[in-house]
């Protein structure tokens, strides 16, 4: 293993590497070698994203029991024709007014902006760019 590798977060110059926490940057600090930090950090990335999947399955559950619970299975329902008209009413409203965009296709707009703007999208809102310089 050459130096480099070993102790490659202390070569970099941000205040905070990699957007870590100062005790996490201290700890690994010439202990960890590069591979084993990235093999550590999708460890955990694959364990929050598998928590994160079975808080959404469990949610979605609750949200059609509670939408459903008084059903009869022998007729039919009205509601289940109403649901999702307020579900594409509310969608629209949260682009009208909290996206305040063109969502269009947003793959062709991510292409588009790596090619023509160096990596920048179109300013948020707030005046600050949605994707950092490169």
């Amino acid at each position: 293993m050459s130096a480099i590798s070993r102790d490659f977060l202390s070569n970099l110059s941000l205040p905070s590497p990699l957007g870590l926490p100062k005790w996490l940057f201290r700890l690994t600090q010439g202990r960890l070698t590069q591979r084993h930090f990235v093999l550590i950090l999708s460890f955990c990335v694959g364990l929050a994203s598998g928590i994160a999947a079975n808080l959404l399955k469990w949610f979605i559950h609750f949200v059609e029991h509670w939408l459903t619970h008084n059903f009869t299975v022998d007729s039919s329902n009205a509601l289940y024709l109403v649901y999702p008209a307020v579900g594409i009413l509310l969608s629209a409203l949260f682009i009208r007014y909290v996206v305040r965009d063109n969502i269009g296709h947003g793959i062709t707009k991510i292409l588009y902006a790596l090619s023509r703007n160096q990596a920048l999208s179109k300013p948020t809102t707030r005046g600050r760019r949605s994707w950092p310089r490169a």
